[in-house]
């Protein structure tokens, strides 16, 4: 669908201009709901939904108090054991219809702030440069917590100017101000960065660096065919840039706070009985805490923002709600009082990550299930969602290869909480550092790049696999060692497939049987190989790709 027959869709809807939508998910944010609806009603949102769960901080009475002076709708949910708090928000939303078609949406954390870079720094203006454009992905601008001991009461002051440089690896994250539309289905469930997208519905986007979304990039190609997926957290260096507008993420924001959310936990992770909090640990505080250059952008609103709190508290529901936020914090920050620390990245529990979604499109889902319902042993390069599957089909037996260390612990120890005593093993190989999806970051381990094919063949407790799935790196070369090692007929799962030409080539020693999207299905037979085709074999064990 090309964008007039989208604008004019939208238009006889009566719905083109839309409203103006932020969402939110939160739980113990109280301290900060205030001005956090306060600027991002100065700026132009005009609707705000605010899901919580689970709060005891006063978050519940304040949403609850706004939404009773017309400010926001607040959504309290109860989140089910092994559900994302996030997610389950997500859903609720999209099933309940209160985002509608021609609305603009963004989804944002009680921490980070839309600034908007262009015009006046209004929503609109950012909205008028995306255009006939479907929406518009904005990259993160992490800030520090500006050598602040205790929080000084607001982000939108000259307290709180350190941010990271532009550069920054974490800046590479977004959220997506995005239209709901024909080619947007709404909030995602896995990838709460990105919208989820019909697949097919040519949907188009404007990058953070302000040109068109191409779709060149792996993440976003995949997104773009429909896959929602936590992956879709980031997008490629060459795709960032604040051009347009960003996210002022205050992650760490002060010691104190910053322990309070320790003990708070996730809204992304799945929700586990007394679970801990492995992720914000003192490591984390150190590496997010970035005041590297000054960015005051955002202070032009600092007056507007200042009245619009004021308004807002007038409210007699609201201001009772405010009083008893301020008495509940006392009590939780007096214990800090002598001195406040952030929990040792040692003393994290591992048992508190969280497992994994099968992000795979619905027919490529589908052929996997059928595969692995049927199989004893499953070996798979790359891990995830499709490690959890094999195990909750009855696999006796998984072998998993990963390149990336970090993803392989968080596998290891998610696979051993879910399915404890069983035979999952998460195979992780050194080919040196890592970025995205496991990708080799630079040459320096290239003579342990064959052993991320081959050794987990030679594992002493290794058997026989009667399905392989290949979704992770050095593609060609698993595909053609599972031919050669293999000792019986195996079903080969072959993800990232018929898009892909530089693959193509393995037909000729076998064509694959069945298609399911990008995912390919071969039955191989064990086999050698001619030595004319030798030279070309030999250098696929040092192609990542």
């Amino acid at each position: 669908m090309n964008a007039q027959t989208r604008a004019g869709t939208l238009a006889a809807e009566g719905e083109a201009e839309g409203r103006r939508v932020l969402f939110t998910a939160v739980r113990n944010e109280a301290p900060f709901l205030l001005e956090w609806v306060a600027y991002h009603q100065v700026i132009g949102f005009d609707t705000i939904i605010a899901a919580s769960n689970d709060c005891d901080d006063g978050t519940h009475e304040v949403l609850q108090a706004l939404q009773a002076a017309g400010h926001l709708r607040h959504l309290p949910h109860e989140v089910p054991v092994g559900k994302r708090p996030q997610g389950n928000a997500a859903k609720l939303v999209n099933e309940m219809g209160l985002i509608a078609h021609g609305d603009w949406v963004l989804w944002l954390d009680a921490d980070e702030f839309l600034n908007v870079r262009v015009g006046d720094g209004r929503l609109d203006d950012l909205i008028a440069v995306v255009g006939d454009h479907d929406g518009a992905l904005i990259n993160w601008r992490v800030f520090g917590d500006g050598g602040n001991a205790r929080f000084p009461g607001r982000f939108i002051s000259d307290a709180f100017t350190g941010a990271s440089r532009p550069g920054f690896r974490k800046n590479l994250e977004v959220k997506t101000l995005f239209r709901h539309g024909p080619g947007v289905a709404g909030l995602g469930l896995h990838g709460i960065y990105r919208p989820a997208l019909v697949p097919g519905g040519g949907a188009r986007f404007i990058a953070p660096s302000g040109a068109p979304l191409d779709g060149a990039e792996r993440v976003t190609a995949r997104w773009l065919d429909g896959a929602d997926s936590p992956k879709n957290c980031k997008v490629a260096a060459h795709e960032a840039g604040h051009a347009l507008a960003q996210v002022n993420h205050y992650i760490v924001r002060t010691p104190e706070f910053f322990a309070l959310k320790q003990a708070r936990g996730r809204g992304w992770a799945r929700k586990q009985a007394e679970a801990a909090n492995a992720r914000h640990t003192e490591d984390f505080y150190e590496a997010h805490n970035r005041n590297e250059v000054e960015d005051a952008t955002i202070l032009r609103w600092a007056d507007a923002v200042t009245e619009r709190m004021a308004v807002l508290a007038t409210d007699a529901g609201v201001a009772a709600a405010l009083a008893l936020v301020q008495a509940r914090l006392g009590e939780r920050l007096a214990p800090q009082a002598v001195e406040t620390e952030v929990v040792p990245a040692e003393t994290a529990v591992v048992e508190a990550m969280p497992t994994f979604e099968l992000t795979l499109p619905g027919p490529a889902a589908e052929m996997l299930r059928a595969a692995y319902a049927q199989a004893d042993v499953v070996l798979e390069y790359g891990s995830g969602g499709s490690s959890f599957v094999a195990m909750e089909a009855g696999a006796r037996k998984l072998f998993t290869v990963e390149s990336d260390a970090a993803w392989a612990a968080r596998i290891a120890s998610s696979l051993s909480a879910a399915f404890p005593g069983r035979a999952a093993h998460v195979h992780h190989v050194d080919i040196g550092p890592t970025a995205d999806w496991g990708r080799p970051a630079d040459t320096s381990g290239f003579k342990a790049y064959p052993d991320y094919v081959t050794t987990v063949w030679d594992r002493p407790d290794f058997e026989m696999p009667d399905v392989v799935l290949i979704d992770g790196r050095f593609r060609v070369a698993c595909f053609l060692t599972v031919m050669l090692r293999a000792t019986k007929p195996v079903t080969v799962l072959f993800d990232d497939y018929h898009k892909r030409p530089e693959y193509h080539w393995i037909e000729e020693f076998g064509a694959p049987v069945d298609r399911a999207r990008r995912m390919a299905r071969f039955e191989v037979t064990p086999r050698g190989f001619p030595p004319e085709a030798m030279t070309r074999i030999l250098r696929a064990f040092v192609d990542p790709r």
